[in-house]
């Protein structure tokens, strides 16, 4: 594969050499629309954006997902107008794209505004930067989403949904239900904090909420933070009965600690209890919506609230769904959280 890679990187070079005249400037990207440094061009030769198809293609393989609409850009050196990694995951950014670096390879990364997804590849050398871009024409299947999701404390479950419920509940018009077939078993969603000095240097913390509802009405919350700046794992653990009426749910929690532990041999494994203490109680009511992803095939929990919780964390930067999180039913590609002593 590298040497693959290094041949169509190599023709790009080539044809760039030959033909630099019929390059056309550009000021802004067409697929993200982000300003471009002065100086940069768009190349639409063939065997150039062959070239980037190639590359493109090769890492997106295993996503299942088609690739379209490839845009090849010429970017001035770094040396010459201080263009580099921050300045592209800024300008993105500031337009409301968030980036996933992929951590096969850092020169590539996706990108998601809304339902679109984009596959970038960004490499700087002494001569000139290359920033090759394409759109997905699926959801892509992402298996680095544990640690490297889309967006700053977005929720790696925050995929595209359709618009089509599954299995509408037959029991949605009883009123006081206690349980509901739709909300039972347990689901899960991480999120972490996208930031460039952790996208740069590879330090990624991350935190995982899990919901378990049982058929009793009794449900469990478990939330474990870890941060590899940080001498301590949290764990986060509370217990009490739910009850739905529609389509809302009321949780009413009877016991919420939050447990400080050390990290075993400094790695993300269970220590010792360090200390523990007394959560707030937290009554809510959420408006709950099961959605089909219809591009990973999975069904996931949608919760909403007037407010933010100190349960849930942050609202999920989804225009899907207004103040809501997503949670995913625990699966080989949505581990569970593994407590100390298992």
């Amino acid at each position: 594969m590298r040497i693959i890679i290094a041949l169509a990187v190599f023709i790009i070079s080539e044809a760039n050499l030959f033909a630099q005249k019929k390059l056309v400037p550009v000021t802004q990207s067409a697929l993200t629309g982000i300003t471009l440094p002065a100086g940069s061009k768009k190349d639409s030769r063939f065997l150039s954006v062959a070239a980037a198809e190639t590359l493109l293609e090769m890492q997106t393989s295993q996503s299942n997902t088609k690739l379209s609409a490839t845009e090849v850009l010429v970017l001035p050196a770094q040396s010459s107008v201080g263009f580099n990694n921050d300045s592209l995951a800024k300008r993105l950014s500031d337009l409301g794209w968030h980036m996933n670096v992929i951590a096969e390879d850092k020169k590539y990364a996706w990108l998601q505004k809304g339902t679109r997804y984009v596959i970038s590849y960004f490499s700087m050398d002494a001569r000139e930067t290359a920033l090759y871009l394409a759109e997905a024409t699926a959801i892509p299947i992402q298996q680095d989403q544990v640690n490297k999701p889309l967006s700053n404390q977005t929720s790696s479950t925050s995929n595209i949904l359709t618009n089509q419920p599954v299995n509408p509940d037959a029991n949605r018009g009883n009123e006081n239900n206690i349980v509901n077939s739709e909300i039972l078993g347990t689901w899960g969603a991480t999120a972490s904090d996208q930031s460039s000095f952790r996208v740069k240097n590879g330090v990624m913390n991350y935190i995982m909420r899990q919901y378990t509802f049982n058929a009793n009405g009794t449900y469990r919350f478990i939330s474990k933070a870890y941060d590899p700046l940080m001498d301590k794992i949290l764990l986060g653990k509370e217990e009490g009965t739910y009850q739905v009426s529609g389509n809302n749910v009321s949780v009413y929690p009877k016991i919420s600690v939050l447990e400080a532990w050390s990290k075993k041999d400094n790695r993300d494994e269970w220590g010792k209890l360090l200390t523990s203490q007394n959560i707030t109680l937290e009554n809510v009511t959420y408006q709950f919506t099961r959605y089909y992803l219809s591009g990973i095939k999975v069904t996931s929990l949608v919760l909403q609230a007037g407010k933010a919780t100190q349960r849930d964390g942050p609202f999920t930067s989804n225009s899907s769904f207004s103040n809501a999180w997503y949670y995913n039913p625990i699966s080989a590609n949505n581990t569970a959280i593994k407590l100390p002593g298992e």
